[in-house]
């Protein structure tokens, strides 16, 4: 989790120059509309790199998972046991 912020936080200082380059591609037109404009490429463009920073961290914790209930198991990776399904048998009579 400490590794996914990191990259977090970099990528986050990495975007300040991008959408301060893209107000002053727009300085032409009203501040506002520029922000919003920018931001919502911003948006557009970091909505992916977030999304991937933060299936990484998922991935991780499954792989995490998935050792510490190897150890559990003794090293091994161990299907369940299946449960037998709770039938009488009853004795056939031989005519």
């Amino acid at each position: 989790m400490l590794k996914s912020y990191a990259i977090y936080l970099l990528r986050w200082q990495l975007s300040t120059p991008l959408l301060s380059g893209g107000l002053w591609l727009l300085s032409d037109l009203d501040v506002m509309t520029a922000t919003i404009a920018v931001n919502f490429f911003g948006g557009l463009i970091f909505f992916w790199i977030d999304k991937f920073i933060f299936s990484t961290s998922k991935s991780e914790n499954k792989n995490n998972k998935f050792r510490e209930n190897k150890i559990k198991l003794g090293g091994k990776s161990q299907k369940p046991k299946e449960e037998k399904p709770n039938v009488k048998m009853v004795p056939q009579k031989n005519y």
